[in-house]
């Protein structure tokens, strides 16, 4: 009954994520260390699953639970109406219109990628973005006042 439940809470939260994210023309840099640390976490949960469990139940539990942590990591970026951010407090990202958004920032970072940094809901959100796609995100944010 348990798995049945997390399998359930990671699909939910799969999708609210992957639907909230489908409106982005920009998504954060992925870091090769966070996607080398992702396929060694699936990697051990599945044969922890293997090893453990080896029920049908299990491996479903364990592919919802990669979908989950794929769906919040990799998913914030940039749209036409907003930036989807994660909250840092629950792992559900939310869309940030461009009018709650208080002060954007940007910084040059010494590798292949630059800061922009969101003042929204009254906290302080860092977001890493390729170089490449530097001048479609200033595009995509030029409508957001700059302090």
């Amino acid at each position: 009954m348990l798995k049945i439940l997390l399998i359930i809470i990671f699909i939910i939260g799969s999708i609210h994520n992957f639907y909230i994210a489908k409106e982005n023309d920009v998504y954060i840099s992925r870091k090769k260390i966070l996607t080398t640390l992702l396929i060694i976490f699936g990697l051990v949960s599945f044969y922890l699953c293997y090893t453990l469990d080896n029920t049908i139940l299990g491996y479903i539990t364990v592919a919802s639970a990669i979908t989950y942590l794929i769906s919040f990591t990799f998913t914030p970026g940039i749209g036409k109406d907003g930036v989807t951010i994660m909250m840092g407090s629950t792992t559900l990202i939310k869309n940030a219109k461009f009018n709650d958004i208080k002060n954007i920032k940007y910084k040059e970072t010494d590798n292949e990628d630059f800061k922009v940094i969101i003042n929204v809901f009254g906290n302080e959100y860092h977001q890493f973005y390729k170089n490449r796609d530097k001048n479609k995100v200033v595009e995509l944010l030029k409508n957001v006042k700059r302090i």
